[in-house]
């Protein structure tokens, strides 16, 4: 508990995908289908309909196969937001999404892999980054744009809950 005004949900995931872009492209696509832009899963259905959070996203650390769903949440809709975020997780899983959020996922992730030209520290940044891989941001949007939605169920299929961190108001609840 400490003293804050919102608190805070995060949920951590393992994957079984990790490693070079080529190895885990399919994670990046599943990630911003589940919680990367405002065509997503968790912002379209946890936080605006059924408004359950102040924000809900989901990012992913490639090389390590970890999934990361952060949120700004009420107390009182902590086990709400989890049970929706597993929701949705399962849905991709089924494959309950449309070709139209993959298209605009793909968009999303090529803009960002090709801003890394924007600027020399951006592109020392990515292959500093990406010392075992030396996949340039242009090969990367490549492998991004052929994950095709199999892929992205398949990605989904390895993806676990491993751990739940709750940052509490010191007013709170529990």
């Amino acid at each position: 508990r400490f003293d804050v005004s919102q608190g805070k949900l995060a949920m951590g995931f393992t994957s079984k995908l990790h490693g070079s872009i080529k190895e885990a492209a399919a994670l990046s696509v599943f990630t911003d289908i589940f919680g990367g832009g405002p065509y997503s899963k968790l912002f379209e259905n946890v936080r605006e309909k059924q408004s359950l959070c102040y924000y809900c996203s989901a990012s992913a650390r490639r090389s390590k196969g970890f999934v990361v769903v952060d949120s700004g949440i009420e107390e009182v809709n902590a086990d709400k937001v989890i049970k929706a975020v597993l929701k949705e997780l399962e849905d991709i899983k089924c494959g309950k999404f449309e070709d139209s959020v993959i298209e605009a996922s793909k968009k999303s992730i090529t803009d960002s892999l090709l801003g890394y030209y924007d600027n020399a520290h951006a592109i020392d940044a990515w292959y500093s980054r990406e010392l075992n891989d030396t996949t340039s941001p242009e090969e990367a949007v490549e492998v991004v744009m052929k994950v095709e939605k199999r892929d992205i169920i398949n990605a989904a299929m390895g993806v676990k809950l491993h751990t739940i961190y709750r940052l509490l108001t010191k007013g709170g609840e529990r």
